[in-house]
């Protein structure tokens, strides 16, 4: 065990701080690094991250041209098969071959914001493993507690506010993916009836089943845009009346995660809307996982009102 140089009384084994006359040991490499060595180093990990652009609208677009690259590709094949004009496959193709490039960066994490989301991960990851050897070795020095404590702080707040940005965004993109879809669905109509021809398959249906494929991409299922898709997933399966398809996504990837009462009660409203309890009280009683249990019980309470 090592001695105090000033007062030659033991040190303890992890503090670098003598507990008689107050000495704070200094330290070399990253493990036994001093006290303005590791004050210095969470200062520059949170410059960093305020350095960090928030979570842009345009780069969100960006990383949901996954989703709707790939949407707007069957629009245009669905017009091409129907009217056979040669456009709508040079349409149908280009939006492939984006879909494909959306894909291969969406895997490499360049896609959108994912750099920037990625890089704050990194940074927060470093300062937790800094802050830790900082309360170690001189968490009984008030000074250095006060300002790890005040360091943290500010970092919960800037994650806070790219969490709220992230979903402010994700909101409008919604939107507009529902707009999108909207337009490409009543360009297949016009243009079956152009040809006077009906319109083969469903445009919403092809919708929700590229959505579907896109959340099952999703590395981190828990994730605030995760946890909101697959909110907006249900509901867009729920709009195209695939009760089925949308009770089997419920039960495959959100009963017993995050917002799994929010996603359930969308199926239930559908059936009461459309006078189906029997078919609301049997979807009910299937929700036997539920993350919380007595959000079973409000659903079945949501029948009945």
């Amino acid at each position: 065990m090592a001695q105090c140089p000033r007062c030659k009384e033991d040190m303890p084994l992890l503090s670098k701080i003598c507990p008689v006359c107050g000495y704070v040991a200094e330290g070399g490499d990253e493990e036994n690094m001093g006290v303005n060595q590791l004050v210095g180093t969470l200062e520059r990990i949170l410059h960093a991250m305020k350095s960090l652009p928030a979570p842009s609208f345009g780069k969100g677009m960006a990383q949901l041209s996954v989703i709707i690259y790939p949407i707007l590709a069957v629009a245009f094949l669905l017009m091409a098969a129907i009217s056979e004009a040669g456009f709508f496959w040079i349409f149908c193709l280009l939006f492939v071959v984006l879909s494909i490039v959306s894909f291969i960066r969406k895997s490499k994490g360049t896609l959108g914001n994912e750099p920037f989301n990625r890089a704050f991960r990194e940074m927060k990851n470093d300062y937790t493993y800094f802050e830790r050897l900082a309360r170690r070795d001189f968490g009984k020095s008030r000074e250095v507690t006060a300002l790890a404590d005040e360091i943290t702080e500010q970092i919960r707040s800037i994650e806070k506010q790219r969490r709220s940005a992230a979903t402010k965004n994700l909101i409008v993109w919604l939107c507009l993916m529902a707009v999108i879809l909207g337009v490409a669905g009543y360009g297949v109509i016009l243009t079956g009836e152009a040809v006077g021809d009906p319109v083969i398959g469903s445009v919403e249906e092809a919708a929700w089943q590229q959505a579907v494929q896109a959340y099952e991409a999703i590395p981190d299922k828990e994730s605030m845009d995760a946890i909101d898709a697959r909110t907006a997933i249900t509901g867009s399966i729920v709009a195209a009346g695939e009760t089925a398809a949308a009770e089997d996504f419920f039960i495959r990837q959100c009963m017993g995660n995050m917002k799994d009462f929010e996603c359930a009660r969308i199926l239930v409203a559908y059936y009461v809307a459309n006078g189906k309890t029997d078919a609301a009280d049997a979807f009910v009683a299937r929700c036997t996982a539920m993350r919380y249990p007595s959000d079973q019980t409000k659903l079945k309470k949501l029948i009945t009102q």
